[in-house]
C-alpha cells in the first residue's frame, strides 16, 4: 500500500538550471610507487595483474559509468633545463616525456575511452623550477610541446587545464592571476594557429577562494574570457568564500563550473558535498580526487590492498556507491531542475535527460527513515521510477540495492529514505 508521507517536496521540471557535463576522478598509473606510498624507485612498482587493473577500470568506467579521467602526470621534469633562449624554437631533445612524466599514460587513457569515457584532461601538477612569471613565453612553449605530444598519438586533448593548484607553493608557486591571464591569451592563439581543438580550463585552484581571485582578473580580458572552455577549482577549503562569486562568474560567461578534485574520509561526506556543489552552485562536472589508491591513502573509490608491492587485491569502498548514485543515473546532457526547499536532514536534487526525471535524495538523519511525497510539475512522462538505495554504513547488501518501482500518481511519487542514506529515483 501507498506510504504516508512525512513530508512534501515538489519538483519543476520547467525550473531549469545547469547542464551536467559529467561524473570522474583523478587518476595516477598503476604502476606508480606512490600508489603505495613508497618512494619513486623501480623496485617499488606493485605487481598487480593485467586481469585485476582491468576489472579495476571497468568497475569504474563501466559500472560507475564515469565519463571524465584527469591525468596525474609528474610534469615537472619534462624540461629540467630550458632547452633554448627562444620559446618560438623548440628543441625536442631537451625534452624528456617518457614513464609517469607522460608517455605512460597514454595506455591507460587508451583502455579508459575504450570503456566509453569521452573526456580526458591533463592539469600539469608541477611546473619547471626554472620557469618564472617573467617568461610566459617559456611556459608555453612548454604547454604546446605536451600537447602536441598527446595529438600525435591520435589523442588530442579535449581539454587542457593551465596549471594544477597555481596558489599551492609546491606547484613551484604561487602564480598570479595577471601571469595565467598572459598564459591563457599566449597558449589560446597557439592552439589556436595550429588547428587544435584543445580548449582550456582555468585556475583549476586549491579552493573556491584562490579559483576566484584568479579568475576574476583573467574572465576580465576580453581576449583571454574567449579561450575559456570551464571554470574549475578544488574543495580544500571554505567553499562559502568565493564560490559564490565563481557561480556569478560562470553565469555572467556562460562558462560552466567544475569542482575538479577533491577526498574526504567519510562516504556521506562526499554525497553532501556532491548535493551541495550540484544544488548550490550550479556546478556542471564534478570529480572524485582518486578512482583507486593504495589501502594506507585517506579516501578513494576503490582500495588496492597489497602487502610492500605484492598485490592482493581491490576494495570497493563506500564513497564508490554513493558516487554511482549520482554518475550512473545523472547522465551528461541532463539539466538540473527546480526542487522546493527541503527541511532538516534531507537533500534533494532532480535533473531531466530526454524528457525523463531523476531524483537524488539524502537522508542524513541518524535515528529514522522518512517517507517523502516527490510531488512533479512540469513532466509530461508518467513512467514508473526505478530506484536504488545505498547506505554507505550498512553492508555490501546495502550498496546500490534495487528498491520496488515507484507508480507516478496523481503526479507524484511517495518513497521511503532509510537514515544515513542515498537515494536515486529514475524513470
Amino acid at each position: 500500500p501507498p506510504l504516508n508521507a512525512d513530508i512534501i517536496i515538489s519538483i519543476n521540471a520547467g525550473e531549469r538550471f545547469q547542464t551536467i557535463d559529467g561524473f570522474g576522478v583523478g587518476m595516477r598509473l598503476f604502476t606508480d610507487p606512490h600508489l603505495v606510498l613508497l618512494p619513486t624507485r623501480p623496485e617499488n612498482v606493485l605487481r598487480i595483474p593485467l586481469a585485476a587493473q582491468a576489472q579495476i577500470l571497468d568497475s569504474l568506467y563501466v559500472g560507475l559509468g564515469l565519463t571524465r579521467v584527469r591525468v596525474g602526470n609528474d610534469t615537472r621534469f619534462i624540461e629540467p633545463v630550458n632547452d633554448n633562449a627562444d620559446p618560438a624554437i623548440t628543441d625536442l631533445s631537451k625534452f624528456n616525456f617518457a614513464g609517469r612524466n607522460n608517455d605512460d599514460f597514454f595506455g591507460a587513457v587508451a583502455g579508459i575511452r575504450s570503456r566509453g569515457a569521452p573526456i580526458w584532461w591533463v592539469s600539469p601538477g608541477q611546473i619547471e623550477l626554472w620557469m618564472n612569471e617573467s617568461n610566459p613565453e617559456e611556459y608555453v612553449e612548454w604547454a604546446m610541446a605536451l600537447i602536441r605530444r598527446w595529438r600525435d598519438q591520435g589523442m588530442e586533448l579535449p581539454f587542457y587545464s593551465v596549471m594544477n593548484e597555481p596558489s599551492n607553493p609546491y606547484a613551484a608557486g604561487p602564480w598570479s592571476g595577471e601571469y595565467l591571464r598572459d598564459v591563457v591569451k599566449l597558449l589560446g592563439r597557439r592552439l589556436r594557429a595550429e588547428g587544435f581543438a584543445t580548449k582550456l580550463v582555468i585556475p583549476d585552484d586549491l579552493n573556491a577562494y584562490s579559483a576566484a581571485d584568479r579568475a576574476r582578473i583573467i574572465l576580465a580580458d576580453p581576449e583571454a574570457r574567449g579561450y575559456v572552455a570551464a571554470l574549475a577549482f578544488h574543495l580544500y577549503g571554505d567553499l562559502n568564500s568565493g564560490g559564490p562569486e565563481l557561480k556569478a562568474m560562470s553565469k555572467q560567461h556562460g562558462i560552466p563550473l567544475w569542482m575538479s578534485e577533491w577526498f574526504v574520509p567519510s562516504a556521506m561526506d562526499w554525497a553532501e558535498m556532491v548535493h551541495t556543489v550540484l544544488s548550490d552552485y550550479d556546478v556542471a562536472a564534478v570529480d572524485y580526487l582518486f578512482g583507486f589508491f593504495g589501502q594506507g591513502a585517506a579516501a578513494q573509490l576503490i582500495s588496492v590492498l597489497h602487502s610492500g608491492v605484492d598485490y592482493i587485491g581491490f576494495k570497493v569502498e563506500p564513497h564508490f556507491h554513493v558516487f554511482g548514485n549520482y554518475s550512473k543515473y545523472v547522465r551528461p546532457g541532463a539539466v538540473r531542475v527546480g526542487v522546493s526547499s527541503v527541511p532538516g536532514d534531507i537533500k534533494v536534487s532532480a535533473f531531466v535527460r530526454n524528457g525523463k526525471l531523476t531524483i537524488v535524495a539524502i537522508n542524513s538523519g541518524l535515528t529514522a527513515g522518512t517517507a517523502v511525497r516527490f510531488q512533479i510539475a512540469g513532466l509530461a512522462s508518467q513512467v514508473a521510477f526505478a530506484g536504488v538505495q545505498t547506505i554507505p554504513e550498512g553492508g555490501a547488501a546495502d550498496r546500490l540495492r534495487p528498491v520496488p518501482p515507484l507508480a507516478v500518481t496523481d503526479g507524484a511519487i511517495v518513497a521511503l529514505l532509510p537514515p544515513r542514506s542515498v537515494s536515486t529515483f529514475y524513470q
